[in-house]
């Protein structure tokens, strides 16, 4: 992503736009081809010889911010590893202890070549080689392996992206206006929002469009460079879509004066992101993996459902299917959250939404100031936090409480939400779905405890269970 003194812009009044390139520059295709052809032929050299080649061929004046804009996406774009085989602060560690037992015994002189010869025989290296490696974790020295291939115009056609990508970076609200899309592509775009878990709300606008409303970074208390990072990587998948009009309100300068931005479908401006939409975070598909090995009456359905509340859409990541009586209950897990957002949610979801449903909360997302003192999860019916990944055990326990009481008259078998039964003795397992009562043998004055492995939905058992001898007086 470009740095704040690479970003060419123009100023009019309340408005910013980017200085757009022209992909079909005959003039700036050549000098991308050139900066492609050099960082290729650079592979295996070091990153501070790749900037000095480069500033040999195209200078740092301010005039070049275009050439030294394709070469910063170039380099981000490349991979640099750090070559050694030993760790270098191992080495770093064993040649100054040499040299200072050397100092010491020979009153502040030492021979460094007699210190690298002593360590070549002792690790089977080379001086050469010890000498390159004795600094080989600093950032100049790491090693271009790899450069990602890129034509002229798709390397022109990135750093028109990235021209918004960096303004986004200071973006504190930002709007956005879908219109005439199919069904599946505004199910890929929802998915690319929970992937890069964007603070959100979606509105109905017309019949065939939506508007999204998104909370920029810089209107949070921290994570603000990692937050601008996953706004400006979401910004590729509106680029997909066929007619958009987005509003940007960015904080500009060193006093850092709102200004608009607004872009549209009408620029031209084309995604590099490959239009797949498989995008599942890890620990949404750690959860229904491990869902999938719990044992309970709920079945995970991962199927993308609209649900219409009020005026609003709301996009849960999976329904919960009770299986023996067919009731739903819906679940999202949140990515970043606030306070205000969660009750926002909660006010709209039971307002307009008759089902249940449940929030999962990542205490690791959080972006308030201090999460102890501003929520507590038990105050609010339907949520659960979670530290890394939710488990599934306590989101089978909170849809059986939601589940009770919608449906007061259901008696859910799990033997967790029951602890005695009744003050008399059972000696067969009741239908507890059945209006009538169970038989009842012998009172006694004990209270006795349901065997967990009774079966509680009526299905038949072996006779394992005997009533208990009564006493003789």
């Amino acid at each position: 992503m470009l740095s704040n003194k690479l970003i060419r812009v123009k100023l009019y009044r309340n408005r910013i736009e980017p200085l757009w390139v022209d992909p079909h520059d005959p003039y700036l295709q050549m000098v991308a081809g050139r900066l492609i052809e050099l960082f290729q032929s650079a592979v295996g050299t070091t990153r501070a010889e790749l900037e000095e080649e480069l500033q040999m061929q195209f200078g740092n004046q301010p005039t070049q911010l275009i050439h030294a804009g394709l070469a910063k996406l170039l380099e981000d774009y490349s991979e640099f590893e750090m070559l050694a085989d030993i760790p270098p602060e191992e080495l770093r560690q064993r040649v100054f202890t040499r040299a200072a037992q050397l100092r010491s015994e020979n009153r502040g002189t030492f021979d460094r070549q007699k210190i690298f010869q002593q360590l070549e025989q002792e690790l089977a290296l080379s001086s050469a080689l010890l000498e390159q490696t004795l600094f080989a974790d600093l950032r100049g020295e790491q090693k271009l392996v790899k450069v990602s291939e890129f034509t002229a115009e798709q390397l022109l056609n990135r750093y028109n992206i990235a021209l918004v990508q960096a303004l986004l970076l200071r973006c504190t609200h930002l709007s956005i206006l879908i219109e005439g899309e199919t069904p599946i592509r505004f199910r890929k775009l929802f998915q690319a929002l929970k992937f890069h878990h964007l603070i959100v709300s979606i509105d109905k606008h017309r019949s065939e469009s939506i508007l999204m409303q998104i909370d920029g970074p810089m209107s949070l208390f921290s994570s603000t460079q990692k937050y601008g990072l996953q706004l400006g990587f979401f910004f590729p998948h509106v680029l997909h879509c066929r007619h958009f009009e987005l509003t940007a309100k960015i904080r500009w300068g060193t006093k850092r004066l709102e200004k608009v931005l607004v872009l549209n479908s009408g620029l031209g401006l084309r995604s590099y992101l490959v239009d797949h939409g498989d995008y599942t975070p890890a620990e949404i598909s750690a959860f229904a993996k491990a869902f999938a090995l719990t044992s309970s009456d709920w079945e995970l359905v991962s199927e993308v459902v609209f649900v219409v509340t009020g005026n609003q859409i709301w996009v849960p990541d999976f329904q919960l299917k009770h299986k023996p009586s067919g009731e739903i209950i819906y679940l999202e897990i949140l990515g970043f959250w606030r306070k205000s957002v969660l009750e926002t949610r909660l006010r709209q979801l039971k307002s307009g939404l008759k089902e249940p449903f449940i929030l999962a909360l990542s205490e690791q997302m959080y972006i308030d100031e201090n999460l102890s003192e501003n929520f507590s999860s038990s105050a609010h019916q339907g949520v659960y936090c979670f530290k890394r990944t939710p488990l599934p055990e306590k989101v089978i326990e909170l849809a059986n409480e939601l589940l009770q009481k919608k449906s007061p008259h259901l008696l859910l078998a799990n033997s967790s939400l029951i602890s005695t039964a009744t003050t008399d003795t059972i000696n067969d397992p009741p239908d507890l779905f059945s209006a009538t009562k169970p038989k009842r043998k012998k009172k006694s004055t004990k209270k006795t405890m349901i065997d967990p492995a009774i079966p509680l939905d009526g299905s038949p058992q072996a006779e394992t269970d005997k009533e208990p001898p009564s006493k003789k007086k």
